[in-house]
């Protein structure tokens, strides 16, 4: 009987070390062309001084907390970072649906899916190569455990901010910003009228909910009519403290807030027993957009008055 030969074959197609090294520089220099892009469109929304359209998000220095990221991981892709490749491509996902939800609009997906191409490649190579150099190399020394026992619960714990960033972004939970009338989902707006928080018809001009999970948790709310706090007792009864513009005396700013803390203000009524606190996010100076409103919503009241004593 002759010698019978047996040959495997590796299911699928593995990479060489050459074409490894290749996806993971493609994927850096994709990184790169991204950084620019985004440079450039910071630069263009900063000279331009825009608050609305597509820019609008663009003009905003965190932007910059963007772009040193992706270089970042730029950098890390050239060394055949696995980190860096799985980083980039999660903050890829995350960005493109972020801007579409901003947005409203898929423009440039085309674009997005050429970018995701190259990197998970990169992610393919960068793996590719630590398997080949743990294979050949009797002294590969693996990733320290302390790495992994930092890296992977940092990771998770960025992925749930990321995924509750965009729950906001959808009307899933209450927003972390005060927003206009117009940004003010429509199923936020039955649940305010089915509680009457609201009355039905009512223009809300600005709303901000300090609730968690529910905008009925808490909220404060500018109408064309009046201004309202409402949230649930200990009981989950609803209370609600409101006035109308003709019973406000003042609005009054008691402590400023921060990134992580609201500004607290208090609404004053005309009988100084009269009176109710509202706590506003400070986040893109949204509760001194609400504060200026009801002060602008004041003095249109208070010349009203006078010319109606005339």
């Amino acid at each position: 009987m002759g010698t019978v030969s047996l040959r495997r074959r590796a299911s699928g197609q593995t990479m060489s070390r050459d074409q490894a090294v290749t996806a993971s520089r493609h994927g850096a220099y994709a990184a790169f062309v991204s950084a620019a892009v985004t440079t450039a469109m910071v630069l263009f929304a900063m000279l331009l001084g825009t608050d609305e359209g597509v820019f609008a998000m663009f003009n905003d220095p965190l932007i910059l907390a963007d772009i040193v990221l992706i270089l970042a991981c730029g950098f890390g892709m050239l060394k055949q970072s696995r980190a860096a490749a799985v980083t980039i491509f999660v903050y890829f996902v995350y960005a493109k649906i972020f801007i579409g939800l901003e947005t409203q609009s898929i423009a440039g997906i085309g674009g997005g899916l050429v970018f995701l191409y190259f990197f998970g490649r990169a992610i393919q190579g960068s793996f590719a190569c630590h398997r080949i150099a743990k294979a050949e190399d009797p002294g590969y020394k693996a990733a320290p455990k302390w790495l992994l026992w930092i890296g992977i619960p940092s990771g998770i714990v960025v992925v749930i901010l990321l995924s509750l960033g965009l729950m906001t972004m959808t009307g899933l939970v209450p927003s972390t910003e005060v927003v206009s009338g117009g940004e003010l989902y429509d199923r936020e707006y039955r649940q305010l009228v089915n509680e009457g928080i609201i009355n039905a018809g009512e223009v809300v001009e600005y709303f901000y909910s300090d609730g968690v999970t529910s905008v009925l948790e808490a909220g404060n709310i500018l109408t064309h009519q009046r201004a309202i706090r409402y949230f649930a007792d200990e009981n989950g009864d609803l209370v609600i403290y409101e006035l109308y513009f003709e019973d406000i005396a003042s609005i009054t700013l008691l402590e400023p807030g921060s990134f992580f803390q609201d500004s607290l203000y208090e609404i004053t009524g005309h009988d100084p027993d009269v009176w109710f606190r509202m706590a506003l996010s400070a986040e893109n100076e949204g509760d001194i957009k609400f504060a200026e409103a009801l002060r602008a919503k004041l003095q249109n009241q208070k010349q009203y008055n006078q010319e109606d004593t005339l």
